[in-house]
């Protein structure tokens, strides 16, 4: 018998051993590649931070590091509120083949340290007890101020009434009552600035403590990194996002002394606590928000049903009606408001992103982590302003001093508090909301000075209804007087022109009638007040006051109403 020919076996069997030799091989590869990648121990980097995007409520790092080639790479203590999905890594020459980021703990801070942060805060609370305290004295000095002043003009009035002239004395008491009230108001100024110091020294502090106490860890992260097809050293840099951190814009109007032009100075208050102080590097200041969704919410759809006793209630009797509310946050994009680019307005850069802006503050900065706030300047614009004085004497029979201007820069101005000045004057805070390009809008310039208001109600009665009627009429009638003693911001002749506005009632039924009767000046028919007159039966006038004169405003709001419904008022709100 013939012996078999080993070509003669079947081809299966030798493919099936092929195939074992081959994957005992692959095996063996990678079983030798795993042991190397074990064996290599991760080399730990010295980083540094070289810029910070900050956003509202939190803020973007990155940090850059030195690498010699392939290899595994450790970045280690990371701050804990490093958010471990935002982390993002990036090598120009070679490839990122892995990240991987880690959490651990470490032990609290010593108690030494919180003794301390508990006394520093101490002596910061009885600082601000005693400002608080001065602060009230110079108020109550200010209302004092005010009251001479106005009693001081009804004096005068009373004198040229009587033909007494003293021009001598009355000029020096203006003179010690205006130079009075300008020191009172910097010497509160100047107090109001230390106390908002102090205020955020205590708040940073309170953070501060907060991380400190009642934790008995503190967490922090490492970042592994494996870079492969890198053969020459260069640089790493890894960006990641943490909370705790944040800015809110802030501004100063600056109205010259003639009223003509203001500065408006913009800058950013920042402040964190994420655990790692940012030293030396370029920051920039964002309006996105990254902590929200990208996706906005999907509509559900809603149904209507005849109501059900039955269904009213579950089984366990508690109810299952439900409300339903949407409340959906509208954040245009900043180019659909108008922003674009264009010439330079004293800003470093100011850059346009799509639905954002963000500008980079010059230089570099230093902000540290659960200590005061930084405020940075941005830059500054000069606004060509158009003053005027208004009054309303419903609310207040303060006369306000106010500006309208026009954004002209090329860069939104955004939601924030504003410090006011006049001249070298601080007269308060006030709040901007968010104005684009090209936008006219008002700003605050505080209290006018040398100019008062008087309302006196002259009349008040009640008609009872005819006998054919069945209409009571109820009227009350007015006089505002209105005085200039002198104003900073004026005409030639140092009159000024004061804009009154009073709200007559708005009839919510067809039973009731409001008339303006009595009136000494007619109300104005300007084109920028006639939606208020027809929406909310606001009325304008525009009364021109001399210098040392008065000029009255004489008017009566008539209601007639149904004798047997009697007519309730509210204020605010829509009908």
């Amino acid at each position: 018998m013939l012996a078999a020919c080993p070509c003669s076996r079947p081809p299966g069997l030798w493919s099936i051993a092929a195939l074992l030799m081959k994957n005992t091989t692959l095996c063996l590869v990678l079983c030798l590649f795993a042991a190397e990648a074990l064996a290599q121990e991760p080399r730990e980097l010295d980083s540094s931070i070289t810029e910070v995007t900050v956003y509202p409520s939190s803020a973007r790092v990155l940090r850059r590091a030195r690498v010699d080639g392939d290899g595994v790479y450790l970045l280690r203590g990371l701050p804990g509120e490093l958010e471990p999905d935002s982390v993002r890594v990036r090598l120009k020459g070679g490839f990122v083949a892995g990240v991987e980021v880690q959490r651990r703990v470490v032990d609290q801070s010593p108690l030494e340290r919180i003794e301390k942060l508990r006394a520093t805060r101490q002596r910061l609370a009885r600082r601000l007890e005693e400002g608080y305290g001065s602060m009230t004295v110079l108020e109550q000095r200010g209302k004092h101020l005010d009251v001479l002043l106005a009693s001081t003009a009804r004096a005068q009035r009373l004198a040229l009434a009587e033909g007494r002239v003293e021009i001598a004395a009355w000029q020096a008491r203006q003179r010690f009552i205006a130079d009075s009230m300008r020191t009172n108001r910097r010497l509160r100024r100047d107090l109001q600035w230390t106390q908002e110091d102090l205020e955020a020294e205590r708040i940073a502090l309170d953070l501060d403590l907060e991380g400190h106490i009642g934790r008995t860890a503190v967490p922090i992260h490492d970042v592994l990194v494996k870079v492969a097809g890198s053969a020459r050293a260069q640089d790493l840099e890894v960006a990641y996002i943490v909370g705790r951190a944040g800015w809110r814009p802030l501004y100063d109007i600056r109205c010259d002394a003639a009223g003509k032009r203001v500065t408006l100075v913009y800058r950013g208050e920042i402040s964190q606590v994420s655990g790692e102080d940012w030293q030396g590097v370029r920051l920039l200041l964002s309006s996105a928000q990254p902590e929200r969704s990208a996706r906005g919410p999907d509509l559900l759809q809603l149904w209507a049903s005849l109501f059900d006793p039955r269904r009213a209630t579950g089984a366990d009797g508690s109810s299952i009606r439900a409300s339903l509310e949407v409340a959906l946050e509208s954040e245009p994009a900043l180019s659909s408001l108008g922003y674009s680019g264009g010439a330079d307005d004293g800003y470093s850069q100011v850059l346009e992103e799509g639905l954002s802006v963000r500008f980079v503050v010059p230089g570099t900065d230093s902000v540290e982590s659960g200590g005061s706030s930084t405020t940075v300047e941005v830059g500054k614009q000069e606004l060509a302003v158009r003053t005027e004085y208004f009054c309303v004497p419903r609310q207040d029979t303060t006369v306000w001093l106010r500006g309208h201007a026009k954004n002209e820069g090329r860069w939104p101005i955004l939601a924030g508090s504003a410090s006011v000045f006049f001249g070298e004057d601080y007269l308060g805070q006030a709040e901007l909301g968010e104005i684009a390009v090209g936008q006219r809008f008002s700003m605050p310039l505080g209290a006018a000075d040398g100019i008062t208001c008087e309302r006196i109600k002259t009349a008040d009665f009640l008609e009872g209804a005819s006998f054919f009627s069945g209409t009571a009429t109820e009227t009350e009638a007015w006089r505002l007087t209105f005085a200039n003693q002198g104003s900073a911001i004026h005409s030639g002749d140092g009159s000024v022109r004061v804009v009154v506005r009073e709200a007559l009632p708005r009839p919510t039924d067809d039973g009731v009638e409001v008339k303006l009767t009595g009136l000494s000046h007619a109300p104005s028919k300007a084109e920028r007040w006639r939606k208020d007159a027809e929406e909310f039966s606001f009325q304008t006038w525009e009364l021109q006051v001399p210098l040392h004169g008065e000029t009255e405003l004489r008017f009566a709001i008539t209601v007639e109403h149904p004798e047997s419904q009697p007519v309730s008022y509210r204020e605010g709100g829509t009908q």
